[in-house]
């Protein structure tokens, strides 16, 4: 059986009626009635600047976070020190890294090595 060949399309003759058929073209009406970018509220952020939760620094001044390996290889990243609202802090991070997390007690437990985003977070919103 013999293969048939593809007619191509030639691109060097240009005619008035190729490729200019714009389907959008009704809808450039719609665009003015769009609100403008001015009028639209900004999201509101993860955590509010008065954030119900607070987490105390080291001696030295870091972060009280750290990583443990628990059974089967897993990693847990575990942030110390919370006082305040340790929930709205858990919720807060887990949908800021988009992972599991638990509490225990006066820490939190997330799933996996977050250290450095931890601490990016907790810069942004707990600043002092």
């Amino acid at each position: 059986m013999a293969r048939q060949k593809k007619q191509r399309v030639d691109l060097a003759q240009k005619s008035d009626d190729t490729l200019t058929d714009n389907p959008f073209a009704s809808l450039g009406n719609l665009v003015s009635d769009a609100p403008d970018q001015k009028d639209v509220a900004p999201k509101a952020d993860i955590v509010q600047p008065d954030s119900p939760f607070n987490v105390a620094r080291t001696r030295k001044g870091g972060w009280p976070i750290h990583i443990e390996k628990r059974g089967g290889g897993k990693v847990v990243t575990i942030i110390e020190s919370i006082s305040g609202d340790a929930k709205a802090l858990l919720k807060a991070l887990q949908k800021s890294l988009g992972t599991g997390g638990k509490l225990d007690g006066n820490s939190i437990l997330i799933q996996g090595d977050h250290v450095a985003h931890v601490e990016t977070f907790l810069n942004d919103h707990l600043k002092k």
